[in-house]
Order: structure tokens, then C-alpha cells, then sequence
């Protein structure tokens, strides 16, 4: 039986998890997001230590090929090698997706965040990572996602309409046992949880939806022919029985670069610059901060708005002079195509 901390926040562990699998690009990511998540997050102790957030990330080996002695050593707190068979199922290679099913399993934290690693950290605005933990571990919510907010599966059934790109709510009413007849729509390249048995029932619904959809018990929108993970989150809320707080439905601390054409910059996004005042309201309400805490990409080729924040951002973080600088700080990698 799994041993879960349940002391006070204040004692409980709390890191940052990031997965790389396949190409080289996707360890270089990871690699320049770890880069930014400690600096924006370091922070000197009583003995004059440098302190920032942990990072652990999951990969293959030839994902971090491209990442020498120094930068696996500065950038992560720890590297996991994974065998491909961590994203298989029943000897299938290409179920990546199944992987991120797993992150409760994987986290070696009490208190994880997770992000896909194609996810600019913006430089800080008062909005750093150990913020944005803090303000999750006030609310009562065990798990929490990026996402747009609550639907009414019953309601969406009877209308014929889609729950969103993934599913058709009339071809999954009948196929589960719904604890409460909801789903969220989940954006999984932010994901929070806590460890305990809330986000651990929740977890074991994911994988099982995961399973079953991989089956073909029920008919849903693939992803370049695997099951799509935010499918399996989403259903897996209301099968688990999660119901979270009204006010972190439609909670969004990542900006999404296909919501607008064009991105501004990064500095803009930040302080919340781009949003409506409703937007901005709705984002006090549920972050306490106007702004982004960095952005996301969601599809293959960025536009070239996102490829100058990619590079402002990020070499703010690799640039000498900062507290977190040491000696041999390696390079800053470029962005690469997901295609």
C-alpha cells in the first residue's frame, strides 16, 4: 500500500514534472524549460545556498542526447531513463499518450506540477512557479487542470452535441458508471495534484479510461492514431466523483497560442495585457495575478510571434549575471518544429 505524506503543506514535498520521449527536440525543451523554472524560482537560504524548485524529468535515453553532463546536472534535480515500454500497450510502441496517464505514479512528490515541455516560463512577474503552488494548495481541490471549465454530460447527450473535439457526449453516456454526470474540459499540459487517496482513485480511473478506449469500447476522436490523454481525464472527473471549486472552472495559468493569431510579448502576457476585463477578472479570481504564468503550444509549427518569445524569454534565463549563473552554464537550445 502506497504510504501518502498527509502532514501540513509547509512539510509536504512539492517539484515540477516534465516528460521527453522520441526526438531529440523534446529533451532540448524540457532542458530550457527546466533552465527557467529555477531561475524564476531560486531563491538564496539562511547559509547562503541557492534553493529553487526540483525538477525531475521522465524520458528516453536518445530524447536527452543532445544534453551534456552540465546541463542534465544544473537543469533537473533528477533524470528518470525510461525503456520505451513506458509508453506501450500490449507491446504497442505508440501509445505515448499513456504515459502521461501515469504521471501520479511517476511524480516522486507530494505536491506535483506537471507540464509539457513545448510550455515558454515566462521571466517573473510575481507570478514564479512557487506562487503558483502556493495559491493550489490553498484550495481544496486535489487535482487541478488547466481547462475550460464544467459540462452538463446529461444535458449535452440529450442535444446531440459534443462534450468538445474528442468525444460526442451520446457515444460515452451509457458506457460508464458516472459518480456525477460531469466533465471538465481538461487542457492535460498543465496538470496539479496532491498525493493522497483523492488524486490516487482519480489517477487509477485515468489509466483504466485509457485502457478501455485503447480497446475500442467506445467511439472518440483519436490522436495520430492513439488515445488522446485529455479524453481520459476528462471522463475520468466524473467517474471519480471530482467536483471542483466554481472558481477554478476554467482556471488558466498557461496563455494558449492558438486562442489569438498572434501572440504579444511575453513581457505583455505576463502582466495580463492581452486579456479583457473579464478575462482579467476571471484570472485575479483565480490565480490572484492578472497574468500568464507562461504559454503553450498546441500545434505543430508555431507562428514566428511565438518563435521571438521563445528566444526573449529564454535568453534572459541563459544570460550571465543572474543569481542562479554558475560557472560553465551551457547553451540556451533553439526551437524546433514538432513535426
Amino acid at each position: 500500500m502506497e504510504k501518502i505524506n498527509t502532514a501540513p503543506t509547509v512539510s509536504r514535498t512539492r517539484g515540477v514534472l516534465l516528460f521527453a520521449f522520441g526526438s531529440t527536440k523534446y529533451g532540448e525543451m524540457a532542458s530550457n524549460l527546466a533552465r527557467a523554472l529555477k531561475v524564476t524560482s531560486s531563491v538564496f537560504d539562511a547559509n547562503g545556498r541557492i534553493n529553487s524548485i526540483p525538477v525531475t524529468l521522465i524520458c528516453t535515453a536518445e530524447a536527452i542526447a543532445t544534453l551534456n553532463d552540465t546541463i542534465r546536472k544544473t537543469h533537473f534535480n533528477e533524470i528518470r531513463v525510461m525503456d520505451k515500454s513506458i509508453h506501450s500497450y500490449k507491446g504497442n510502441p505508440r501509445y505515448y499518450t499513456r504515459t502521461k496517464c501515469l504521471m501520479y505514479e511517476l511524480s516522486p512528490y507530494d505536491d506535483t506540477i506537471f507540464l509539457d515541455v513545448d510550455t515558454i516560463w515566462f521571466p517573473d512577474n510575481g507570478n514564479n512557479i512557487n506562487r503558483l503552488f502556493d495559491r493550489l494548495a490553498q484550495n481544496k481541490d486535489d487535482v487541478m487542470w488547466q481547462n475550460s471549465g464544467v459540462r452538463n454530460l446529461l444535458e449535452l447527450a440529450a442535444a446531440n452535441q459534443r462534450i468538445d473535439y474528442w468525444v460526442a457526449a451520446a457515444d460515452i453516456v451509457d458506457k460508464f458508471e458516472w459518480k456525477r454526470p460531469f466533465m471538465v474540459q481538461i487542457h492535460s499540459y498543465f496538470v496539479y495534484f496532491r498525493k493522497g487517496e483523492v488524486a490516487k482513485n482519480y489517477f487509477e480511473h485515468v489509466i483504466n479510461i485509457h485502457d478501455r478506449a485503447a480497446e475500442k469500447e467506445f467511439v472518440f476522436a483519436d490522436w495520430r492514431q492513439v488515445v488522446p490523454d485529455e479524453l481520459c481525464f476528462s471522463i475520468a472527473y466524473g467517474t471519480a466523483g471530482l467536483d471542483i471549486t466554481d472558481d477554478m472552472q476554467g482556471f488558466k495559468p498557461l496563455f494558449q497560442q492558438e486562442d489569438w493569431p498572434n501572440m504579444r510579448p511575453c513581457s505583455d502576457l505576463a502582466k495580463g495585457k492581452n486579456r479583457s476585463e473579464g478575462e482579467k477578472q476571471d484570472s485575479v479570481r483565480r490565480t490572484g495575478k492578472e497574468g500568464y504564468y507562461g504559454a503553450t503550444l498546441v500545434v505543430e509549427k508555431p507562428c514566428n510571434d511565438w518563435k521571438v518569445n521563445w528566444d526573449s524569454a529564454y535568453s534572459q534565463f541563459f544570460q550571465g549575471g543572474h543569481r542562479y549563473r554558475r560557472t560553465g552554464d551551457p547553451q540556451c537550445f533553439q526551437w524546433k518544429n514538432k513535426t
